[in-house]
């Protein structure tokens, strides 16, 4: 449904529903999606103060999600999201975008915002990333593509525990070995990991997806 971590604050399992609208299937398409949290697993009062959990759907900790998708054409979506959830006794809110582009069969653009305007702490965060694909690049199926972004920006330091800002790079490819199966190798560079300043990390990854 969303690819944007902020909105997803204190993302921890649970269980809760979803359902998405296409009226007419038109280039419109609204989903939402709340989710009630284990709250044997939260442990955020670090962060968050008091834990204040309580039993029920309704009580600390929660999350709801809203997406709207607009799609004019086949090339282009634009995704608008909100997002309000309870972690302790405290609230928070985030607003999010994102955007795909096509600007030709074989070259995609993409990219991702996300602002928390009432963290707990008044922890103004924010996270993008953009990057550019490359659709059928050797061959019909495969996929290259190529990305930057800064999972989390703080725009003030106020816990006092970070003194730099995290910068992810990453370059993939998607093999498509057969119908049913894919392989990506995805190597990734980043810097002052974990938002402190500190040597920078390389790490390589060989991902495969089975489709049924």
């Amino acid at each position: 449904m969303i690819n944007n971590q902020l909105l997803l604050a204190g993302d921890i399992p649970g269980a809760g529903a979803a359902f998405a609208w296409n009226p007419s299937q038109g280039s419109f398409t609204l989903r939402a999606a709340y989710r009630a949290e284990q709250t044997a697993l939260v442990n955020t009062t670090a962060i968050f103060g008091d834990s204040g959990t309580q039993n029920g759907i309704f009580n600390s900790p929660n999350l709801g999600v809203v997406e709207l998708e607009i799609a004019p054409a086949k090339t282009v979506a634009f995704r608008l999201h909100y997002s309000r959830g309870t972690q302790g006794n405290n609230t928070y809110s985030v607003l999010g975008a994102n955007l795909e582009l096509a600007i030709s069969q074989h070259i995609g653009l993409f990219g991702r915002f996300g602002y928390a305007f009432d963290f707990p702490g008044n922890i103004q965060a924010i996270d993008w990333s953009a990057g550019i694909a490359f659709p059928d690049l050797l061959r019909r199926g495969d996929m290259a593509g190529i990305s930057a972004g800064q999972p989390l920006k703080l725009q003030d330091n106020v816990l006092g525990l970070f003194d730099a800002t995290q910068t992810n790079f990453e370059a993939f490819y998607r093999f498509k070995a057969t119908d049913n199966i894919a392989i990506s190798p995805v190597f990734q560079v980043i810097t002052n990991p974990g938002n402190l300043k500190g040597d920078t990390s390389f790490t390589a990854t060989l991902r495969s997806v089975f489709s049924f």
